[in-house]
């Protein structure tokens, strides 16, 4: 397993097969990330995806407000824990390990996902923490901003 610093030096070498200039990935994507998964307690996390190999969204209301909803992918520490969440879903599942820093990096790309739920407790499936896309879209805008003042 990458360590979490290896992970993010070899997205950033990816990242213009992606479009994002190599500076780009070094100077705003790079922090992003690394900011965002040092909050985690995982190196790798295991997810539910269909046959087509999609990640699979799941849509969550609000408790006390139904009408309010997103679309979230769920991040398991466990591989025990995602095997006991693919019982919810209708069809058949199959269990990947993606490192985090892949993850993170694919919420900017995953277009009708709001946010990734990280289930760092194992055995606990009531309780994870998230990163919205739009936190990930506002750190990065303000890496981004640090980059180009320190380029004025």
């Amino acid at each position: 397993m990458l360590t979490l610093n290896q992970q993010i030096e070899q997205l950033v070498q990816e990242g213009p097969e992606y479009g994002i200039p190599l500076t780009i990935m070094q100077q705003a994507v790079a922090p992003t990330l690394l900011d965002l998964a040092k909050d985690l307690n995982n190196l790798a996390y295991f997810i539910c995806q269909n046959p087509q190999e999609n990640w699979l969204i799941t849509t969550i209301q609000h408790r006390t407000k139904p009408e309010l909803e997103k679309k979230v992918i769920y991040a398991f520490a466990e591989e025990v824990d995602a095997i006991e969440m693919q019982k919810i879903f209708e069809e058949k599942v199959t269990i990947i390990s993606v490192p985090v820093a892949e993850l993170i990096f694919q919420l900017f790309a995953l277009k009708p996902v709001d946010s990734i739920i990280f289930m760092d407790a194992p055995g606990n499936l009531a309780q994870g923490k998230e990163i919205a896309k739009q936190t990930l879209f506002d750190l990065f805008q303000t890496k981004l901003q640090q980059f180009n003042n320190n380029l004025a």
